[in-house]
């Protein structure tokens, strides 16, 4: 990842492609996270709108990005041996019994 490709992207854009920057937004204290705008700023806008520098949070993004476990998400192909996520509790009588 260059530079030049990481400011051409939304900041939105790059927190849905890597989620592990969603942090770094966080520790400059951005409200960039679930802004509707974020499709529409860049980092560079983000910097200038929260009176940050530049230089100093891409090169914390991009030292995210660069991390093995922030590669851009990919879907986990399904497999047959693997348990549904979902897990159900039993439900509670006390909620399910009719009123007296």
């Amino acid at each position: 990842m260059d530079d030049k490709e990481l400011d051409e992207l939304s900041v939105a854009e790059i927190m849905e492609r890597w989620p592990a920057t969603i942090a770094v937004f966080a520790r400059y204290r951005f409200m960039c996270i679930g802004c509707p705008i974020g499709r529409f700023h860049t980092i560079a806008d983000a910097a200038r709108e929260h009176g940050r520098s530049l230089a100093a949070f891409r090169a914390d993004l991009v030292a995210v990005i660069a991390a093995p476990a922030s590669s851009p998400r990919r879907p986990e192909p399904a497999r047959a041996d693997r348990a549904p996520a979902i897990s159900v509790a039993p439900p509670r009588p006390d909620l399910h019994s009719p009123r007296r």
